[in-house]
């Protein structure tokens, strides 16, 4: 099966609706420091979280299992609570029974007065922003979605050098990247953020600037119309709508028309 027929299978039917999804997020993650209830908000989880005030906080955002690398994050957090006892890991996700952590984790992140475990989230926009940085030790990625929301929200992040966070994380720009299962490197770099406030901000104002810019909506939805567009044209398939504007946070009407998806998918999985 062609590339593109392949693209098309996996693309078609749900494209529409799974992009916005994403796109929603990441646009919410912009937003939400800028309004007055949004910091309200933001100080009332830090409450609730039982997170100090002035407590530096490792988060991560997932499914806790051993290829998203809980057991080096629980040992890398271990090495920095001796640099920097304040601090907390704050972790977003549950247990799984597939590829599961091993019994010792587990006891440690369950009996560590430092680590907050919340469970399943349905939104986690705002939880980011209680984050200093991300430690995202993940073995193997896909889209990695969980490094571009702490983008989106000026949060820094540290993660393997695994497929996929290579692509989410720009090295020494957005955040850092080490060599897989290194958990003396991870340590190391989450180190470097918690203890330069400088070096944090630096990265920071890198990471807004990716968020404003190479992960703008408006120029997501243009490019996946492009392709789109690209791949249908040997069928002599056209549909014309103009550019999104640069101020819109909303796709075209056509990007809601699931028919329209799927007819292009199939369209493309025929050639």
């Amino acid at each position: 099966m062609s590339a593109s027929r392949s693209l098309a299978r996996s693309t078609a039917a749900g494209n529409a609706a799974s992009v916005n999804a994403v796109l929603h997020q990441f646009d919410r993650l912009r937003r939400l420091p800028v309004a007055s209830e949004s910091r309200d908000e933001l100080r009332s989880l830090r409450k609730e979280l039982r997170l100090p005030a002035d407590a530096p906080v490792v988060g991560f955002v997932g499914r806790f299992t051993r290829d998203k690398g809980l057991n080096e994050r629980q040992l890398a957090f271990q090495q920095l609570r001796d640099r920097h006892p304040q601090v907390r890991l704050l972790l977003f996700g549950d247990f799984e029974a597939g590829d599961p952590v091993d019994a010792q984790t587990i006891a440690a992140l369950s009996h560590d007065a430092n680590v907050v475990i919340t469970g399943f989230v349905q939104h986690t926009a705002p939880y980011y922003h209680l984050m200093t940085v991300l430690a995202f030790p993940s073995y193997r990625e896909g889209f990695s979605n969980v490094p571009l929301e702490a983008t989106c929200a000026g949060v820094s992040a540290v993660g393997f050098a695994a497929t996929g966070t290579v692509g989410a994380i720009q090295n020494g720009v957005t955040g850092m990247i080490v060599p897989s299962q290194d958990v003396m490197a991870m340590t190391a770099m989450l180190d470097c953020y918690l203890s330069n406030p400088a070096y944090r901000l630096e990265h920071a104002n890198a990471v807004w600037k990716r968020a404003y810019w190479d992960i703008a909506p408006h120029r997501i939805w243009n490019e996946l119309k492009l392709l789109y567009f690209r791949l249908l044209e040997p069928n002599g398939f056209t549909w014309q709508f103009p550019a999104i504007g640069t101020r819109s946070n909303q796709p075209p009407k056509e990007f809601h028309d699931a028919a329209w998806w799927t007819a292009a998918g199939w369209m493309l999985a025929s050639r």
